[in-house]
């Protein structure tokens, strides 16, 4: 029976042992029915045919390897679901996209990296949080200027160094394409460092690795943008400065020598370490391979080639060290505290791995991963990475295209013993590919990856849709568990009113319900407000009613504002100014709840013409841009009459310090936020001055309705009881002067009709200020008969 099974096997391709062929049957009898497999081979079609030629039964979902891509079965009501996707995709025509496939971006909250090691590397990092004497800086001693007052019984001071922190860090990541994946890492250890109180300053560079002339050093990683400086700008003589590099050690200046020379440069003047992302089975196959090594350190601080270096098992004498030591260590409290404290304290030995120059240099760079059709390179792919990462491909082939917080969702819905290793395996196996250069030009999105089509239907066909199912739950279900967490990465729901668009909603990594689409600040249709709602402008003051009829000249011409068409017109607009496309889409995924008419600026000169242009409740206007920065333009918009008004909030890269609040408060700002803001927090201050500006505009328009309405009926009322005291007055005096011509009686009428003069020019002119520009024609019972006849 195990002769003609064992036949079998090898004539499908699978060669197995008599100790690994009892294996398989022994798990085959002890596993439930109901786990489904790790990760099937893919079903190609001549295998699929033999395999329905002998019967086999295949796995549910699996008889259409193309069709389970497109059309996974879905057992929930899709109009309580809406699908999140990762990436958005550019229009293909001009023609709008249709409702179902449209979509609004959203702020989500993604994995931590470091999520439970964080608060023990701090820990780790205690040994460095010392303070010496600085002679650059002096302070007054209390104590010795008593004693040198009380002998001298002269007012003399005494001054002595300032304590202050001892080390300076230089954090260096290298921002390669590889390192994409590690971005969320690099944000994570860069927070660490800031926080952790060892340090007089932290300083973030990019270290571009890839180029002829890497290793280069830029201000700002994964940023092309500025000018690259040479690694010698980092040598400090006094060895004040410690030098972190983070990276997987993928790019092409750890390979060929050059980055272990920018790396002994560093290591024979200061503290140099790196800090390797990729787990530690992997760093073979890296630029960085290293040996353990028994290290003892001579001195506080100081360059690492003042170490004594020794084998951690043969003799001194047998085994020299003759090269510059740079630790690599891993983002683990043991290894980066054992090097803390060589860092910190003399005479401290620990067993470090050190980066082996010689090695690094010689052996064979990995061969190009991606060649020939794409069949051939997911199967050169599953021979050679683990059945984890395979698994791990499909269900991600199964959503893309994703970003690598997409991915590392993916990755731990999957739960061990898939780990970040197997990600890496993905991430650099050649599967996958940049797709954010497909829709360069149509939408601006961050760096996305996906499969080729032929690579997405092989791997789908090695896993049943009910396991894509379920992972895409577990997803929702950590996605409403970190609610309450501050988001990290923009994701695009399905939504109505959206302004992207998105495939199909089958490669959704998520489906959201919409209480928890509400909980991360996107309304749903059902909140929208319908077409029937009345408007919210105040309703025009009617206007008095006449004591006495009055002709059609003197009838008031209606000046009510016309009904508002639309729900799109009481909408106010805010404006957003950066010239970063990233942050500009980050604000837009902030304030989108507030269903507000969004505009952006990607400089201050096109802000300062779109002010000129409309009115704007609200501008959210970034400081540091290229050109004309944040302080200049707010200058520019409170010096202008149209928009001295406009409340400005600045936004910030950095905290900011009471000089700079100080000078933003000058400047005409009303608040500020810093990145990465709250979403929640911006929301709230937006919605405040929204509401503002709509009270301010209902103010002018009752205020206009009151100069046109109420203001010319009451004039049409005093001016109609002013004519008939004008004529009683001129009947009375005409009677007094006939009656008794005396001095003392014609003065008295004078003073009477010039009274009676000076009230109708009173009149007339608060009839001036009504009549404005595109006002209605004052009524004609306004002038008396005397004086239209004059």
């Amino acid at each position: 029976m195990l002769t003609r099974l064992r036949e079998i096997l090898v004539r499908s391709g699978v060669n197995l042992a008599n100790e690994e062929l009892l294996d398989v049957l022994w798990l085959a009898r002890s596993l439930p029915s109901d786990v489904a497999p790790l990760a099937r081979r893919p079903a190609l079609a001549a295998l699929s045919r033999q395999a329905a030629e002998q019967g086999e039964p295949r796995a549910p979902g699996a008889d259409d390897p193309a069709q389970l891509g497109a059309h996974p079965p879905l057992d929930i009501a899709p109009h309580h679901l809406f699908p999140l996707h990762a990436a958005p995709r550019g229009k293909e025509s001009g023609r709008p996209e249709p409702a179902p496939h449209r979509a609004h971006a959203v702020r989500t909250p993604g994995p931590h990296v470091l999520p439970s090691r964080h608060l023990t590397l701090g820990k780790a990092l205690r040994p460095l949080r010392q303070r010496l004497p600085d002679r650059r800086r002096q302070v007054l001693d209390v104590a010795r200027t008593v004693d040198a007052m009380a002998e001298t019984g002269l007012p003399e001071t005494e001054t002595s160094p300032a304590r202050s922190r001892w080390l300076s860090l230089a954090l260096l990541i290298d921002d390669g394409v590889s390192m994409v994946l590690w971005k969320r890492l690099a944000s994570e250890i860069r927070t660490l460092m800031e926080r952790a109180g060892a340090f007089r300053d932290v300083r973030v560079l990019g270290l571009n690795t890839r180029g002829p002339h890497a290793p280069l050093l830029s201000n700002r990683p994964y940023r092309q943008q500025g000018s690259y400086f040479s690694p010698a700008a980092l040598c400090d003589p006094t060895g004040g400065t410690l030098v972190l590099v983070v990276s997987d050690g993928v790019g092409d200046a750890w390979w060929d020598g050059r980055m272990s020379e920018a790396a002994a440069l560093w290591a024979r003047r200061q503290p140099t370490a790196i800090l390797q992302v990729l787990p530690a089975r992997l760093w073979a196959n890296s630029g960085i391979t290293t040996r353990p090594w028994h290290v003892t350190s001579v001195r506080r601080g100081g360059p690492t080639t003042a170490w004594h270096v020794t084998d951690p098992r043969l003799p001194a004498d047998l085994v020299d060290f003759d090269s510059v030591p740079v630790p690599v260590l891993e983002p683990t409290p043991a290894a980066v505290g054992d090097w803390a404290r060589l860092v910190a304290s003399p005479s401290v030995t620990a067993v470090l791995p050190l980066w082996d120059f010689g090695r690094s240099a010689t052996q064979p760079r990995r061969a190009e991963t991606r060649q020939g059709p794409d069949a051939e390179v997911v199967l050169h792919f599953r021979d050679a990475a683990s059945p984890e990462a395979y698994r791990l491909a499909a269900h991600l082939a199964a959503v893309a295209p994703v970003t690598p917080s997409v991915m590392r969702m993916v990755q731990e819905a999957l739960g061990p013993p898939t780990n970040t290793g197997h990600l890496v395996e993905v991430f650099l196996g050649g599967l996958m590919h940049n797709a954010a250069a497909d829709t360069a030009g149509r939408l601006l999105q961050p760096e996305f990856f996906d499969f080729s089509d032929d690579a997405r239907r092989i791997l789908l066909g090695t896993l049943p849709a009910r396991e894509l199912l379920r992972t895409t739950r577990l997803i929702a279900d950590r996605l409403a568990a970190r609610v309450r967490h501050s988001p990290s990465f923009t994701a695009w729901v399905a939504h109505p009113g959206g302004a992207a668009a998105v495939g199909v909603p089958e490669r959704a990594f998520a489906q959201l319900e919409e209480r928890l689409l509400k909980r991360l600040g996107v309304a749903t249709h059902t909140d929208a407000p319908p077409a029937d709602r009345p408007s919210l402008a105040p309703e025009p003051l009617e206007p008095r009613e006449r004591d006495r009829p009055q002709s059609p000249a003197a009838q008031r011409t209606d000046t009510r504002p016309p009904a508002l068409s639309s729900a799109e017109d009481t909408k106010d607009k805010i404006l957003l100014v950066d010239d970063q496309p990233e942050n500009l889409l980050a604000m837009e995924a902030a304030l989108s709840a507030l269903d507000q008419t969004l505009v952006r600026a990607s400089s201050g000169e096109e802000a300062l013409k779109t002010l000129n242009d409309d009115e704007f409740a609200l501008v959210l206007l970034a400081i540091q841009m290229s050109g004309m920065d944040g302080y200049e333009t707010a200058a520019h918009i409170k010096r202008r009459l149209r928009t001295r008004d406009t409340p400005i909030i600045f936004v910030s890269a950095y905290e900011m310090s009471p000089h700079a609040t100080f000078r933003g408060y000058a400047a005409g700002a009303v608040d500020h936020v810093s990145r990465p803001f709250d979403p929640w927090a911006l929301r709230a201050k937006a919605a405040v001055f929204v509401d503002l500006h709509q009270k301010n505009v209902q103010l002018r328009k009752q205020a206009a309705l009151l100069r046109t309405g109420t203001a010319t009926d009451l004039l049409a009322q005093l001016s109609t009881l002013l004519s008939d005291a004008e004529t009683q007055a001129h009947d009375l005096t005409g009677q007094l002067q006939a009656q008794a011509p005396s001095a003392t009686v014609r003065t008295t009428a004078s003073r009477l009709e010039r009274a009676v003069r000076s009230l109708r020019q009173v009149l007339q002119d608060a009839l001036g200020l009504q009549e404005e520009p595109g006002a209605p024609p004052a009524p004609a019972s306004l002038y008396s008969p005397r004086h239209r006849d004059q």
